[in-house]
């Protein structure tokens, strides 16, 4: 590691905040898009449930697709990547705790904050993975921490709608009874973990130029 010339930290800089900027503006129009696809649907309701027990369904678009869309990144992230299951069970237990505390019971069945939860979870996926060296191979744990939030969001609301199975007549996970938002909260986790990692490098890179040209610190290239 060296210290860098004025002119190429300043390139360096530029370079990594038009990139969070975009990643910021990209994360921004994405949340905006899945939540008016969440408004549409909650005026126009479509549900293609399938019975997997007795009294109790699935539906398809709200849980089973990201139920399936979760296990494959859990393969990916663990078979093909290779990165650490410990990190993923770590991220998957207060996954699972941030899904327990945000949801909650109406007469109308078990209720979430899908865009909350999901940004819970990805701030969590990315500390957990960046961390505790974030600018070591940080595309690589950007991949991590995208893989392991997606797949531990929908598998932390199914979870939570397994726990609440009993309460409820005829109940469908992901529809009725325990409509709790598992595709809103999908579709908003890697939406999530590009924002958080936008602004993490945004506000990073500034610092590190402030210190570099301000204070005249020898700051080492990250």
């Amino acid at each position: 590691m060296k210290t860098m010339p004025l002119e190429a930290n300043v390139k360096l800089y530029l370079k990594s905040i038009i990139l969070a900027l975009l990643g910021i503006a990209s994360a921004g129009v994405g949340v905006y898009l899945v939540g008016f696809f969440g408004g549409y649907f909650d005026v126009h309701p479509f549900f293609a449930h399938i019975a997997i027990y007795k009294s109790v369904g699935i539906d398809i678009f709200g849980a089973g697709i990201p139920f399936m869309v979760s296990l494959v990144c859990v393969a990916l992230f663990v078979g093909y990547f290779k990165f650490s299951t410990k990190r993923l069970a770590l991220l998957l237990f207060l996954s699972v705790s941030f899904a327990f505390i945000l949801s909650h019971v109406t007469n109308d069945g078990v209720r979430g904050f899908p865009l909350l939860f999901a940004l819970s979870s990805s701030a969590t996926g990315v500390a957990v993975n960046l961390l505790p060296k974030p600018f070591v191979d940080m595309r690589k744990k950007y991949v991590a921490a995208l893989m392991s939030t997606v797949s531990c969001v929908p598998l932390s609301l199914f979870l939570v709608d397994l726990f609440y199975l009993p309460y409820f007549a005829y109940p469908v996970i992901g529809g009725n009874g325990l409509n709790d938002g598992i595709l809103l909260s999908t579709l908003f986790a890697p939406l999530g973990v590009t924002l958080v990692v936008s602004i993490f490098v945004y506000l990073s890179r500034t610092i590190w130029l402030v210190q570099r040209q301000v204070f005249g610190f020898k700051v080492l290239t990250p």
